[in-house]
């Protein structure tokens, strides 16, 4: 049978805390790991801002505004200190919906895509074994691409929500 904590935990949560308690890290040390990804996920954030199609046509300041909303909100900050999964997992969860985007709107090349996808396939399941809650992310790609289906067909949606985009962010 399963203890009551490996019941929350997938397996991967398991090698990679022990690793760091074998590789002698205090307990501010392991906070510090998770600090260290949190800065990775604020960077890629900052990245996608101004690269992503939908998010880079935005004004400057709507853009400054929401990264600094993740970089000084409690919870975010809070979490990027606990010890467990949940940092790697919002650092995974970030990935994928990047990838996600990027590969929606990626040229048209069949290479490219391939490498795309197969990169989000990755982040994906390593983000399922790292918290079960990454379960949630695999219906993004579909909604994803569903929104899309629906916003090349209809103008008058496309128009609708392209206004709402920026209270959406």
């Amino acid at each position: 049978l399963m203890s009551a904590a490996a019941a929350y935990h997938p397996p991967l949560y398991y090698p990679l805390a022990g690793r760091l308690v074998r590789a002698g890290l205090s307990i501010q040390g392991r906070a510090l790991v998770g600090a260290l990804l949190g800065c990775l996920r604020l960077l890629l954030f900052a990245a996608a801002l101004e690269v992503l199609p939908l998010l880079s046509t935005l004004p400057r300041a709507a853009r400054r505004f929401a990264l600094a909303l993740m970089v000084f909100m409690p919870s975010s900050v809070h979490g990027e200190v606990m010890l467990g999964g949940e940092t790697l997992q919002n650092l995974l969860a970030l990935c994928s919906l990047v990838l996600v985007a990027l590969l929606l709107h990626a040229p048209r090349r069949l290479h490219r895509s391939l490498l795309l996808a197969i990169a989000l396939g990755l982040t994906l399941g390593v983000g399922v074994l790292v918290k079960i809650s990454a379960l949630m992310l695999l219906a993004a790609p579909a909604l994803a691409a569903l929104a899309e289906a629906l916003w090349l067909r209809d103008a008058g949606l496309r128009g609708r929500l392209q206004r709402r985009a920026p209270l959406a962010l």
